[in-house]
């Protein structure tokens, strides 16, 4: 899975430099995609109720969410690699 290091948004580094002042490609590929996770589950209001009734307290909650949006990330990451569509 050496495909999720990459950037999700790759540049030369002359750009990076200009753009940022670092030269670093920010966000990799398996960060973006564990991004969009999150946010999907975070704006479903229902998620955080279900997960409050069943005894989590919130900050366990969180801890979920980002546990999850990484699994949800290496799934696809992993699926990608596949190349089979």
């Amino acid at each position: 899975m050496t495909k999720g290091n990459q950037s999700a948004y790759p540049t030369t580094p002359e750009n990076a430099v200009r753009m940022n002042g670092t030269g670093g490609t920010g966000l990799t590929k398996r960060e973006r995609f564990a991004m969009a996770a999150m946010q999907g589950m975070i704006s479903n209001p229902s998620m955080l109720e279900g997960m409050k009734k069943s005894g989590k307290k919130e900050a366990d909650v969180i801890l979920v969410y980002a546990h999850d949006s990484v699994i949800f990330a290496d799934a696809l990451l992993a699926e990608l690699a596949k190349g089979n569509g």
